[in-house]
């Protein structure tokens, strides 16, 4: 498995070659870079090679315990640090929630080196996210009853909003994580706030790719429209539904759109 190192921070990286074009692709809070991976099958089909990765703090990658580590611009250098170890100067960047986050930071911090950027459901608040209560509901519940109260309160919260079994079957995934790590992470990504991300995406001159849906309590549609108006482009707004019933569904809609460009 190819590491890549950004300072002290290891990040493990799962690739699947699948042609010339290039994508580094960042997963979402308490998410998995071979689950990421497995998702973006469909880009793969379509004749790209996708690298994902362990976000520092999730799976296999260092730990964070300190919350000051969970900083976005860190984060998005870690997705160059990806980019790095496998050779690529330049390529697209990308990623869903957390990930769409630390990806546009990414693209502030290199944009010489983005061919293009995606944004899924992008969590990019200009002022404080509305449900950070919810996110320290959650971290109290790990950190009070551990993993397995963690996986009671999603399946509860998932079972309400009308999760698949096959979706509560992935929170398993959640027993892969540190907790203490998950736990620091739960408490610090949600309080991310981007005062100039309007202005940021409108000084980006590479294609940007923004796919939201409505439904989603955690990621509202107006947070995707109004980072696809900032890009000075239309949304792809999808069915959540679709999103909820298959997991290859987002790539393949991306994979599509990507095919004229």
């Amino acid at each position: 498995m190819t590491v890549a190192r950004n300072e002290d921070v290891e990040l493990p990286v799962f690739v699947a070659a699948g042609g010339d074009r290039q994508l580094v692709f960042a997963h979402g809070l308490q998410g998995l870079g071979e689950r990421a991976l497995a998702g973006n099958a469909p880009l793969v089909d379509a004749g790209w090679s996708v690298a994902c990765f362990d976000q520092r703090g999730h799976g296999d990658a260092t730990p964070i315990y300190d919350g000051t580590d969970y900083d976005a611009d860190a984060m998005g250098a870690d997705l160059w640090a990806v980019a790095d170890a496998m050779g690529w100067d330049r390529c697209w960047v990308g990623g869903g929630s957390m990930g769409a986050a630390t990806s546009y930071r990414a693209a502030l911090l290199h944009p010489e080196r983005v061919e293009g950027l995606i944004q899924v459901c992008p969590a990019l608040w200009t002022e404080a996210h509305p449900a950070v209560w919810l996110f320290d509901l959650i971290s109290n519940q790990l950190r009070d009853d551990g993993i397995d109260g963690l996986i009671a309160l999603w399946t509860k919260f998932m079972t309400e909003v009308g999760a698949t079994p096959e979706q509560l079957a992935f929170l398993e995934d959640l027993r892969l994580h540190d907790p203490k790590s998950l736990e620091c992470a739960l408490r610090n990504v949600p309080r991310w706030i981007f005062a100039n991300a309007v202005a940021d995406f409108a000084s980006f001159d590479f294609p940007v790719v923004v796919v939201c849906w409505d439904g989603d309590h955690i990621h509202p549609l107006d947070r995707g429209r109004a980072t696809a108006a900032a890009a000075n482009v239309d949304p792809i707004e999808v069915d959540f539904a679709k999103v909820q019933a298959d997991p290859l569904f987002v790539a393949s809609v991306v994979a599509d759109e990507l095919r004229s460009r």
